[in-house]
C-alpha cells in the first residue's frame, strides 16, 4: 500500500488516483449509512495509507473528496513540447474549490495534488496549467491545411520551438471531455488557435491569436456549467 504524503504545513498532499477514488467511495458510503464502518477492509487500507484518521477522512483531504465526489466541471489539458512524453493534467471544479491532478491518467501514478478554495479560480488555474506564452508575436505556424499528425510532429521536433496543447472540457466527471481549444505557440511569443477546416474536418487550419483572446476565452469555462 502506497502511503499518502500529507503535509498541510508544507502545502503538499499526494496520493495515487486509485487511493483517491477509493477514499471518495468510502466517504460517500459512510455519509449515506451514517457510520464510517461501511467497509472495514477499505477503511483499514485507507488508514494504513494515512488518508483516514480515527475513522474519518484526513482533514487535509476533505476538500479533495468534496471536489472529486461531485465535480461540476472537468478540464483535461494535454501538451506536446519537444520529445518529452505529453503530460496530461486534469483540473476539476466543485463547490469546495478547484483541484489539480497533475500525474496523468495512470491509476497508480502518484498525484501531487494542488487545490484552490475558490471555484471561480478555474479559468486562472487552467491558464497556469496550459503554460502558453503571454507574449504577442507572429503566428508560430502557417494557416494550413495540415493534419493532426503533422502538427504533433512539429511540436515534438527537438530542434523546433513549437508547443502544442489540446484543452478538453466536460460539465462533470461522468461526461467524456470534448476539445474546446487547440493552441500552438512559439517560445519567443506568438499564439495560433487550431481548428478543423470547414468542410474537411480531417484537416486543420491555424489562425494567429492575441494572448488576451485566449485568456478571455478560458473565462467561459466557469460559465459552461
Amino acid at each position: 500500500m502506497t502511503v499518502a504524503t500529507i503535509d498541510p504545513g508544507a502545502g503538499r498532499v499526494s496520493a495515487t488516483r486509485r487511493q483517491l477514488l477509493a477514499l471518495v467511495d468510502w466517504a460517500q458510503a459512510a455519509a449515506a449509512s451514517g457510520t464510517a464502518a461501511v467497509d472495514d477492509l477499505a477503511e483499514a487500507a485507507l488508514t494504513e495509507a494515512g488518508m483516514v484518521v480515527d475513522g474519518a477522512v484526513h482533514p487535509a483531504l476533505v476538500p479533495v473528496v468534496a471536489v472529486l465526489g461531485g465535480p461540476h466541471g472537468r478540464v483535461v489539458v494535454r501538451r506536446w513540447r519537444g520529445t518529452t512524453v505529453p503530460p496530461v493534467v486534469e483540473v476539476l471544479a466543485g463547490p469546495a474549490g478547484v483541484l489539480v491532478l497533475p500525474g496523468g491518467p495512470d491509476l497508480d501514478a502518484v498525484q501531487d495534488l494542488r487545490w484552490h478554495p475558490r471555484p471561480a479560480a478555474l479559468p486562472r488555474v487552467v491558464a497556469e496549467e496550459l503554460d502558453a506564452t503571454t507574449h504577442e508575436g507572429p503566428a508560430p505556424i502557417g494557416p494550413g491545411p495540415m493534419t493532426w499528425a503533422e502538427l504533433v510532429a512539429a511540436a515534438e521536433d527537438p530542434d523546433g520551438d513549437l508547443s502544442l496543447a489540446d484543452l478538453r472540457w466536460s460539465p462533470g466527471a461522468g461526461t467524456a471531455p470534448a476539445s474546446v481549444l487547440v493552441v500552438a505557440w512559439a517560445a519567443a511569443g506568438g499564439l495560433a488557435e487550431v481548428t478543423p477546416m470547414a468542410g474537411r474536418p480531417s484537416l486543420l487550419t491555424a489562425r494567429g491569436r492575441h494572448p488576451i483572446e485566449i485568456w478571455t476565452g478560458l473565462t467561459q469555462l466557469g460559465a459552461a456549467r
